[in-house]
């Protein structure tokens, strides 16, 4: 009896044991529960991310200077307010409002303006640019501002220093209407050579100001481009309409 007693004492240890055993696989085979979290892959896109793509594309630059625009690969450069040119901080030019007309995208020409993003590209030797400001009103009144500096520097020479060379800017042909002002500016070296000719021009839509300068071919056989610049510009503010924000 205590024979029999202890044989079933050890069958029951082991019917135990074996039990415990598959409870503890079977536990270890069940997955975690998941964690609905955001993936880390997925990247939020910056809310100024929309203005770069006001920017004209190699085919629109072509169809507005009438010749084939290679565009690289490059990405525009898209910031702030301190990313804007700064060309004559520290020199005697800083003072000329001037300086709006004949180089674009100056960080004097916005610095007094609440400006939320700024981006702009240089491709082929034209330069185009959008700057989107806080609200309308904001864009409007410096638009309005600078169009009257424009006025005010046709018809007038402004002249730089770079490089120990002197620069001299003649303005002329200015044109304007309420949301686009132009200019032809034409820049001679006192290194001698033929004027370099370039077309400026500023437009407003919506809370953004747009900008461009195309050079002027001065080459008789090719298509007139001294509206190439307001025609980028044109482009560019119907994108800045158009655009999802």
């Amino acid at each position: 009896m205590t024979r029999t007693l202890t044989a079933l004492c050890a069958l029951a240890f082991t019917a135990v044991s074996v039990l415990t055993g598959c409870a503890h696989d079977i536990d270890a085979s069940v997955p975690p529960t998941p964690v609905t979290t955001e993936s880390a892959t997925t990247e939020r896109k910056s809310p100024n991310t929309w203005l770069s793509t006001v920017l004209p594309t190699g085919d629109e630059l072509s169809k507005a200077v009438g010749r084939r625009v290679g565009v690289d690969d490059i990405p525009p450069l898209l910031g702030t307010i301190d990313d804007l040119r700064d060309t004559v901080s520290g020199t005697e030019d800083a003072n000329s409002s001037c300086i709006a007309v004949v180089s674009p995208l100056e960080k004097q020409a916005y610095a007094a303006s609440p400006v939320r993003a700024v981006t702009y590209s240089t491709q082929s030797t034209i330069t185009t640019g959008a700057v989107w400001f806080s609200s309308e009103n904001d864009a409007r009144a410096l638009f309005a501002a600078l169009s009257d500096q424009w006025r005010k520097c046709d018809g007038t020479s402004y002249t730089t220093s770079t490089g120990g060379l002197q620069f001299e800017h003649q303005i002329s042909e200015l044109k304007s209407t309420n949301d686009v002002v132009s200019a032809i500016v034409s820049v001679t070296s006192t290194s001698g050579g033929a004027p370099v000719r370039t077309e400026r021009a500023l437009g407003i839509a919506r809370d953004c100001i747009v900008e461009a300068e195309v050079p002027v071919a001065a080459s008789p056989d090719t298509l007139d481009q001294s509206t190439a610049a307001t025609d980028v510009v044109t482009t560019m503010l119907s994108k800045v309409n158009a655009a999802q924000r």
